[in-house]
Parts: C-alpha cells; sequence; structure tokens
C-alpha cells in the first residue's frame, strides 16, 4: 500500500508500529487532525467521510459529513468541534452540522482552531487569513432568528 495514503500509527515508547487497518486517506495527509486529548484522530477517508479513530486502540470510533477533495480538516481544543475546509463546523459528540460558513474567494489550505474554542482561523491559498469569531457568529443568528439546535451548539462564553 502507498504509505503516503494511508495512516501508521506508532507507539513512540516501545518504538514499534500500531497495526492499523482503517481506510487509506482520501489525498494523503492533507487532512489529518489530532484531537487535543493526543487519543483521536479525524481524516478524510477515501469512503469519502470524515472517520474519527482512537489512536490508541486503532478502532473507529465515528463518521461524519461528506469530504471533498481537497478537504482540511481541524478539531477544536475541546474536541467539541471538527471543521472542514468547506468550511463547516461539525458537532464531535452529535456528528451534526452545526453551521456551514460563507465560501471563501479561493481554496482553503489549513485550518486551526485558537486554544479556546472560539476563535477559527482559515488560512487561504493566495495568502490570506479569515478569522471567525464563533461566539460571536452564535449571537448573531440567534439575534435574526436563527438559533442553533441545543446540540450543535458552541460552548458559551462565562
Amino acid at each position: 500500500m502507498d504509505r503516503e495514503h494511508s495512516v501508521c500509527l506508532w507507539d513512540l515508547a516501545n518504538e514499534r508500529e500500531i497495526p492499523f487497518v482503517g481506510p487509506p486517506l482520501l489525498e494523503g495527509w492533507h487532512s489529518l487532525a489530532f484531537w487535543p486529548d493526543s487519543d483521536h484522530l479525524t481524516f478524510g477517508s477515501d469512503k469519502r467521510m470524515f472517520e474519527t479513530w482512537d489512536a490508541r486502540t486503532a478502532r473507529r470510533m465515528s463518521s461524519l459529513g461528506q469530504v471533498k477533495e481537497g478537504t482540511g480538516v481541524a478539531a477544536s481544543a475541546d474536541g467539541r468541534w471538527l471543521t472542514n475546509a468547506d468550511p463547516t463546523l461539525w458537532s464531535s459528540k452529535t456528528g451534526s452540522r452545526g453551521l456551514a460558513l460563507p465560501p471563501e474567494s479561493t481554496l482553503i489550505w489549513s485550518l486551526a482552531w485558537s486554544p479556546d474554542g472560539e476563535r477559527l482561523a482559515v488560512g487561504l491559498a493566495d495568502g490570506g487569513l479569515v478569522i471567525w469569531n464563533v461566539p460571536k457568529i452564535q449571537t448573531e443568528l440567534t439575534r435574526i432568528g436563527l438559533a442553533w439546535r441545543a446540540e450543535a451548539r458552541p460552548p458559551q462564553e462565562q
């Protein structure tokens, strides 16, 4: 199998590969994200789904969403949100789509969540950067009567 399209898990402490029988990656390493707990890995599989696997046991935990080619993925610091380069925010707990952000003017090359899980940085192919403030988006949507479902709602500011 082509190693560029395979997930390889390593036990660094014991210097050995952990057997992984999951599906190949859709487009190589462009769509991988470890969760902050380091126990979960989400990637775009050749089944065109985002799949989350337990990295310690190499067992599939869940699948969600449709993956388009060239789509990256990022996990929020609390592991609650997964984001792909559509860009769409997915609840990692329920697998439901929380919000589809407006399309960007060019390809999205990278995604990253702030440590507090409130802001999403979107790196663009033309060198641009867009930063979305998720609680502010939620507040504005609620103000105009488009509140998110309770299970898909991002963490509230305290």
